[in-house]
């Protein structure tokens, strides 16, 4: 098993990463040092033997460790930063390397979920519970998890390509593939619920295969996307739909390297061969923008949502809790990364939303996020959808019910929810 660079360390230096209430006192220069060593070491650095590159990027180290020290030390902290792989890049080469150019995602406004087809008429239970100031239509549980429901596949990592909407719309379609295959199994009575949750029973993503970012990179460009300096998930599924599918990453594997080492990205599908049969959705739904009542629903009853957003410096440290910030923005015109919502709770009175990112499992918790849930931090609600799997056919309400409520139901009879895991 791997070491990671914080065990490597002394206690002091560990004490870093302890938050504001532990009120560390700042690393010396030697043990900065030390530090960047096993931050090299850990992460396989390839300008070890440069000594003019190493000395560059020791000094970048240094300044990353300061603003972490200074993140954890501020009043009124709801969340913890700590190094990770990004700790010898500067912002400007973290935005460039990792982030997508600000995108515009007004496009989505006009679209909703709520007009597309009925899809939440009320005719759920009568038990309505108010959230954010709006009474919603169902009864939810207090929290919800989709990472344990067999939908989700593994945390992925775009490497050094703004490539971020693609692994957001990859991870939804996958999820909601898996759940149109659950639908069709729960409704004919042969799933054992009690079950779905356990490596025993299939384990993760029992119900999907993994599909092709780099389809999406290579191909959708005519939808407004722009490979690896950025785009949005739904003009992603719009796409998928003209295209007729998405293959597997197995047939159409991810080419990381990003734009130094891909810049044409000469698309290579071939309908003929695609691995994967069905994978033709309508297009995509669009959450009514700046709704997080109606993104609340959608994650609740439909699956993971696409999210697109604004990341702000102090936001590539993030280690673990309840991420807000008074720096980013709210305009859909700043937008510049994307993820995938896969639940909610609440924590210490902070309601929240659980993302799934895609920068590789070491990033944060487990390769998720918590960020602050119903004032729209960082733009989250700013342009939000999924892909519509059934082509308008789903019957309404009783989609929720077949598989969400059922879900609720089961989640509600465990000791601890999963993302306490994760805390």
């Amino acid at each position: 098993m791997k070491i990671s660079a914080v065990q490597c360390l002394p206690l002091l230096f560990t004490a870093l990463f302890a938050g504001a209430a532990a009120a560390p006192e700042r690393l010396t220069s030697e043990q900065v040092e030390a530090a960047f060593q096993s931050f090299v070491s850990e992460y396989g650095k390839s300008y070890a033997n440069d000594p003019e590159e190493l000395s560059r990027r020791l000094e970048i180290f240094r300044d990353n460790v300061r603003a972490v020290e200074e993140i954890n030390s501020g009043p009124g902290q709801t969340w913890e930063a700590g190094l990770n792989e990004y700790a010898d890049l500067t912002w400007e080469e973290f935005q460039g390397r990792v982030l997508m150019a600000e995108q515009d995602c007004s496009a989505t406004q006009e679209a909703s979920l709520r007009s597309n087809k009925g899809l939440l008429r009320t005719s759920a239970p009568p038990h309505s519970r108010k959230r954010y100031g709006r009474s919603l239509s169902y009864e939810f549980a207090p929290w919800f998890d989709w990472r344990m429901y067999g939908v989700l596949s593994p945390v992925k990592n775009q490497g050094h390509c703004g490539s971020c909407w693609t692994f957001s719309s990859t991870g939804s379609m996958e999820a909601h593939m898996a759940l149109k295959n659950m639908r069709k199994e729960l409704a004919s009575g042969e799933v054992d619920v009690s079950c779905i949750r356990t490596q025993e029973c299939g384990g993760f993503f029992k119900w999907a295969k993994t599909l092709s970012e780099q389809q999406l990179i290579d191909c959708a460009r005519g939808f407004d996307n722009h490979g690896c300096h950025g785009g949005l998930p739904s003009h992603a599924f719009s796409y998928i739909h003209w295209q007729g599918g998405q293959d597997t990453e197995n047939s159409y594997p991810y080419q990381d390297g990003g734009i130094e080492k891909h810049p044409k990205h000469t698309c290579r599908y071939n309908a003929s061969k695609i691995d994967v049969a069905g994978v033709v959705p309508g297009g995509p739904i669009n959450i009514t923008a700046f709704d997080e009542d109606e993104l609340f629903e959608a994650v609740a009853t439909m699956g993971p949502v696409s999210i697109a957003y604004e990341v702000v410096r102090d936001f590539r440290f993030y280690k673990k809790g309840v991420y807000s910030s008074p720096k980013c923005s709210t305009d859909r015109h700043k937008v510049n990364h994307a993820v995938v919502a896969v639940g909610y709770g609440t924590h210490e009175g902070k309601d929240y939303w659980i993302m799934r990112n895609s920068w590789g499992a070491s990033f944060g918790m487990a390769g998720h996020f918590w960020i602050e849930r119903g004032v729209n931090m960082c733009g989250l609600a700013d342009c939000t959808s999924y892909p519509d799997v059934y082509r308008g056919a789903i019957p309404e309400i009783e989609y929720a019910h077949t598989h969400a409520a059922m879900l609720h139901n089961h989640i509600n009879s465990q000791q601890a929810p999963v993302s306490t895991v994760y805390a």
